[in-house]
């Protein structure tokens, strides 16, 4: 294909677009795109309106129409006839998968806490989002990235309008232009006939097509606040703007130190006035580590979010300036709004508190920040803190007792969650405090999750031995956590004696550690977990035999590295044999056994086909198995010994890792109604 008309490379933006004539579709494009694409440049009348009529087409044809639309026109006919009998969530889940280029853009997920659905939202931020809210959430943020990358930094600097891609530009049903472009003949195009306009990206990718009423988005900076940054002309305030004007709401914003900075640097009467009709919808923010100058303006930021608006904040991530932060979300005696808390302390900063990046300590510690925030938000179902060493001081977290709000969420009917880890830190923290956050989790009332990932210290010999805690009488909705804990001083003294909980997981870098639960009578849990880095051997084997023999659990998930030997997987399986009756589930992750031998592997399904129950005829169980073991041939076993057992059909097959042998999965389908590869 050639390009249409004549390019004018002085011009940056009409640098993007072809200059076309009086032109048409020619053979081969098909006649329903043609049709599509002439009921897309003309969707609107003069007053901004949809075209009477439209309403009136099939269901299948406005179903694909919506699928080509861009995302803002297909926000205008949401509340219209047209959409009547079309589940829009279902509309927008494709739009996300379709357009949302997150594979190239992956350092969005990672920087900006994107999550690729509504389910995994709910668990991170207890957000309960819409496909439609995470497709917005996603362009903003694109745009966030893009803001505070350099050329050198992108590979291809049409990601530059990406965001306006993702709002104004018609997708084709392959999503890449090509039936489309492909078909332009020379010295002729649509604009005439199908008021659409083909836009290059200044990278010579393949171009887009825009409806000639958004034409003016590329091509007239002058008519939005646009910011020339770096040299680029980067349309942050047509994003904004676009989301206004088309009542779509933001419910998660990240706020980093260029962001800050560009909206404070170019704040006036009416970009403020927008920002705060944008964020009023907000009910999750994540604040990332700032410098000092963009610190001081963060305050200025957060006027918009808090006092300008009567947002309801559900979900905060703090990662920075608790000092700054704290007092928005405690200025009220009490709110219940808060659902979700996360922060992160550099050791320095929670006993001393300085400033980051200056040598001017503050006044208030950073738990006393925190404590006012928990005092405050009532509502809180999850705490989780982070503490870190950004400074290198290699400090040790001498005492979590400055945090005595900490311990008052356990005796909160709606709290659910909460979580202490290090996050690669390698400091120790104090035993007693430990043994403080313990003592509360087992006397709480009420079924609590308790995450610890804090490297204990040695507890003081010269003070008498601690006695067992207090428990109250219902733990068997409690989950406890313990990952890279290390040694556990005076388990058997202090633990009950019979551990009953829901959820126990135990992950660790030695065997060893795990004689914190061995010593116990017996652990009773529902589900437990553990996961071991240390390689399994004849020598610390006994410590895997002591643990399987103490828990009592209905699901298993084991991630073992265990040597290449026959034998000691043998010992492995018969120690499954012995578990798994009654049991509903066993998931053996990534680094579990790597059966070689057939025999082995024989055994291996023999034993675990055998242990479900026969009396059951409604599947039940559910297996899990690395994809490092699995293969065609491994399969055909699994398949021949589950029909040998006679078991019912198994309720689901989980493989996780990279599948290379995909014919597997169809053997493995006919055992289980599900079988699903988890990368």
């Amino acid at each position: 294909m050639s390009a249409l008309g004549t390019r004018n490379n002085c011009d940056v933006n009409n640098d993007r677009w072809s200059i076309t004539r009086r032109g048409f579709l020619s053979y081969p494009v098909p006649l329903q795109i043609q049709c599509l694409l002439f009921v897309i440049g003309n969707l609107f009348d003069k007053y901004g309106k949809p075209i009477p009529g439209l309403a009136l087409l099939p269901s299948s044809i406005r179903f694909k129409l919506l699928l080509l639309l861009p995302a803002i026109d297909v926000c205008q006919l949401e509340t219209t006839p047209v959409t009547c009998d079309i589940l829009m969530d279902e509309i927008w889940e494709r739009l996300y998968k379709e357009r949302i280029p997150l594979q190239k853009f992956y350092y969005y997920k990672n920087t900006f806490n994107m999550a690729d659905s509504p389910s995994i939202w709910m668990e991170r931020n207890r957000l309960d989002l819409s496909w439609k809210d995470i497709y917005f959430i996603t362009v903003f943020a694109c745009e966030q990235y893009h803001y505070c990358s350099s050329h050198e930094n992108v590979s291809c600097k049409c990601q530059y309008f990406l965001s306006l891609d993702l709002l104004y530009s018609i997708y084709t049903l392959d999503n890449d232009g090509s039936v489309i472009h492909q078909c332009f003949p020379n010295e002729s195009g649509l604009k005439v006939t199908h008021n659409l306009y083909q836009y290059y990206h200044a990278c010579q990718c393949t171009p887009r097509f825009v409806p000639g009423f958004h034409f003016k988005r590329f091509v007239a900076p002058s008519i939005s606040a646009k910011v020339d940054y770096k040299l680029s002309v980067i349309p942050y305030w047509d994003v904004i703007s676009a989301m206004i004007d088309h009542q779509v709401p933001l419910k998660h914003v990240t706020i980093s130190p260029d962001h800050i900075k560009i909206i404070t640097d170019n704040m006036g009467p009416q970009v403020s006035g927008r920002l705060v009709k944008l964020f009023s919808f907000l009910e999750s923010i994540e604040i990332c580590s700032c410098h000092v100058d963009s610190a001081v303006k963060l305050s200025e930021f957060l006027d918009l979010i808090f006092d300008a608006n009567e947002c309801q904040i559900k979900s905060a991530v703090i990662r920075d300036h608790i000092n700054i932060v704290s007092p928005f979300f405690s200025k009220h005696k009490e709110s219940h709004h808060l659902k979700k808390l996360e922060v992160s302390l550099d050791v320095k900063e929670f006993s001393n508190t300085p400033t980051l990046g200056t040598n001017r300590p503050c006044t208030t510690k950073a738990s006393e920040y925190i404590n006012k925030i928990l005092r405050c938000q009532r509502g809180l179902e999850e705490f989780n803190c982070h503490f870190t060493d950004r400074n290198f001081h290699f400090g040790n977290i001498h005492h979590l007792g400055s945090l005595d709000s900490v311990t008052d969420l356990f005796y909160r009917p709606g709290f659910k969650v909460l979580s202490f880890d290090n996050d690669g830190f390698y400091g120790d923290t104090l035993f007693e405090s430990i043994l403080d956050l313990l003592g509360h989790f087992f006397l709480s009332p009420y079924p609590v999750t308790l995450h610890l990932s804090l490297k204990f210290s040695h507890y003081n010999i010269y003070q008498p031995q601690p006695e067992e805690l207090p428990v109250h009488k219902d733990q068997k909705e409690k989950t406890l956590s313990f990952s890279n804990c290390g040694y556990f001083p005076y388990s058997s003294s202090i633990l009950p004696k019979i551990l009953k909980l829901k959820s126990l997981q135990i992950k660790e870098n030695e065997w060893a550690h795990v004689q914190n639960f061995t010593c116990l009578q017996s652990i009773v849990a529902h589900r437990f977990s553990l996961s071991i880095r240390e390689t399994t051997t004849s020598i610390n084997i006994h410590y895997l035999k002591s643990i399987l023999n103490t828990v009592q659990a209905k699901e298993w998930d084991l991630s073992i590295i265990m040597k290449n030997e026959g034998r000691l997987a043998k010992i492995f399986i018969e120690l499954l044999g012995d578990v798994l009756a009654g049991g509903e589930m066993l998931l053996l992750r990534d680094h579990g056994v790597h059966w070689l031998e057939e025999e082995v592997i024989r055994l291996a399904f023999e034993t675990i086909f055998c242990s479900m129950s026969l009396s059951r005829v409604d599947p039940y169980f559910e297996l899990g198995l690395p994809s490092s073991s699995l293969n065609s041939k491994v399969a055909e076993i699994a398949l021949n010994e589950w029909r040998k057992s006679g078991s019912t059909r198994l309720k689901r097959i989980r493989i996780f890792g990279e599948l290379k042998d995909i014919s597997s999965v169809t053997l493995l389908s006919e055992m289980a109604i599900e079988v699903t590869v988890i990368n």
